[in-house]
C-alpha cells in the first residue's frame, strides 16, 4: 500500500501544481512542476478519450500514456525525499505532449468560438502563472541558502581538523566528498597530498590520521566488533547512530541534519 502511494502522489496536483518536491534546491514556494494552462491541456486530453475512436494517430498517443504510467515507478521504489522532482523528470516529456495535444484539441473548438474564448483565457492564465512564478521565485526563495552542495563535507572537515592526531578517523566517500576539505583544513603539505592522491585506489585513500573509504555504506557498520580499529567515523546522515558513539550532527541551513560524526564515547570519558 505504501509503494501505491507513493506512486499516486507523482500524480498529484499538490505535487504537479501547487507544491513540488524535494530536492529543496530546486523548489520555489508554492510552485509546482506545471504550468498552469498544461493542467488544462491535460484535461482537455482526457476529454478527447470520450471519442477514442476518432482521434488519429493513436499508436503514438498509448505510446504516451503508458510512458507517463511507467515513468514513476522506479521513483515510486525509493522512500526517502519523496515526492521527488529530479526523479520524476523522466515524466515531463510524456506530460508535454498529451498537454499539447489536449490544448490543441480545446482551441479547436467552434461551437460559439468556445475555441476562440478558450485561447484567450489560457493565454491569460498563462500569464498570470507566470508572474505569479516569477514573484515567488524572486521574492520568497530563499537566497540565504549556499549554492555549494557541498556544505556538509566542508563544515563536517572543519569538525574532524578539531580532533587530536592520534585517533584514527574512518570517512564516508561515496556520498560525502570530503577529502579536499580535510587537505585544507588540516593544512596537509601538498607533497604529502599529491603521494596520497598517487596511492589512492579503488576502495579510499589515506593520509595523516584519516581513511577514506569508497565503500557505499554507513562506515560505522564496516568496523565492528570489540577492538575497532577506528575511534572516529564521518558517516551520511541517514546512517544509524550506534549505542558506543557520541554523535556530533552537521547541521544544513536550512536545519536538516547533513552529516553525522560518530565518536567512541570511551574518548570522552
Amino acid at each position: 500500500m505504501d509503494l501505491i502511494h507513493r506512486y499516486s502522489d507523482y500524480f498529484s496536483l499538490d505535487f504537479l501544481l501547487f507544491r513540488g518536491g524535494p530536492p529543496e534546491r530546486y523548489q520555489v514556494p508554492g510552485v509546482g512542476l506545471l504550468f498552469a494552462p498544461s493542467v488544462f491541456g491535460l484535461l482537455g486530453f482526457l476529454g478527447t478519450l470520450i471519442h477514442w475512436s476518432k482521434i488519429k494517430y493513436h499508436k503514438t498517443f498509448i505510446f504516451f500514456v503508458v510512458w507517463l504510467l511507467l515513468a514513476p515507478i522506479a521513483a515510486a521504489l525509493t522512500t526517502d525525499d519523496h515526492p521527488n522532482m529530479s526523479r520524476a523528470s523522466i515524466m515531463i516529456p510524456a506530460l508535454c505532449f498529451l498537454a499539447a495535444s489536449g490544448l490543441n484539441s480545446i482551441i479547436k473548438i467552434r461551437m460559439f468560438k468556445i475555441g476562440l474564448l478558450t485561447l484567450g483565457f489560457i493565454v491569460a492564465l498563462g500569464t498570470w502563472h507566470f508572474s505569479y512564478f516569477w514573484h515567488q521565485y524572486s521574492v520568497h526563495e530563499k537566497y540565504y541558502r549556499e549554492f555549494s552542495r557541498n556544505i556538509n563535507s566542508r563544515e563536517a572537515a572543519k569538525q574532524l581538523a578539531k580532533i587530536p592526531k592520534d585517533y584514527e578517523i574512518l570517512v564516508a566517500t561515496s556520498f560525502l566528498d570530503t577529502q579536499i576539505y580535510s587537505l585544507f583544513f588540516e593544512k596537509i603539505d601538498p607533497e604529502i597530498a599529491k603521494g596520497a592522491y598517487a596511492q589512492k585506489t579503488n576502495t579510499g585513500m589515506r593520509f595523516s590520521n584519516y581513511t577514506f573509504t569508497n565503500e557505499d555504506a554507513c562506515v560505522s557498520k564496516l568496523d565492528v566488533g570489540q577492538s575497532r580499529k577506528y575511534q572516529v567515523y564521518l558517516d551520511s546522515y541517514w546512517c544509524d547512530e550506534p549505542d558506543w558513539a557520541n554523535v556530533i550532527k552537521i547541521t544544513m541551513p536550512n536545519g536538516s541534519t547533513g552529516a553525522k560524526i560518530l565518536v567512541d564515547e570511551k574518548l570522552s570519558q
